[in-house]
């Protein structure tokens, strides 16, 4: 779901057109949307409530929007590389800032509504977003930054427990 929403934000001048979008939102989403259908349906048939139940609390119940944030924000502090690599969006590709910083909205709505993030996930996860928004042609001097950054995440990661 997250990705569809980011498309008009990263997308090409081709894809902004009404039709287009609207194209490729519909097939970006059809299978979040149908797996996530298919599941309180199967809730539904077998526990008797989509939502709710002795095991799950209630959507409402369950909100806590602040755990959500410290323990992303926790996270962000272990991904150098989704920092540095969002600064320079910010720079060079405003328009596509609010497509990167989704999936950390997504992750403090996950963690509010009680889904369990391991921090390696997360930083995992929001390091392949960070590589997968750099834009070539890069600078050699570009690259050997990315690279002593991506070696100091690693360092990071592997001394500095969550």
């Amino acid at each position: 779901m997250a990705f569809a929403a980011a498309v008009p934000f990263v997308a090409g001048a081709w894809a902004r057109q009404v039709r287009a979008t609207t194209a490729i939102l519909a097939v970006l989403a059809f299978p979040s949307v149908a797996v996530y259908l298919g599941w309180l349906y199967v809730r539904w048939r077998f526990v008797g409530t989509a939502f709710g139940g002795p095991s799950h609390p209630g959507p409402a119940e369950a909100v806590d929007l602040a755990r959500g944030a410290v323990t992303v924000l926790s996270a962000l502090g272990h991904c150098l590389m989704y920092v540095v690599i969002g600064v320079a969006v910010g720079v060079r590709r405003r328009s596509a800032l609010p497509a990167y910083l989704l999936p950390v909205v997504v992750l403090v709505a996950l963690v509010a509504v009680g889904v369990p993030q391991s921090a390696l996930v997360v930083n995992l996860f929001l390091t392949a977003v960070a590589v997968t928004a750099i834009r070539a042609p890069l600078s050699r001097r570009e690259w050997a930054g990315l690279t002593a950054l991506a070696a100091g995440q690693v360092v990071m990661t592997l001394t500095w427990s969550p």
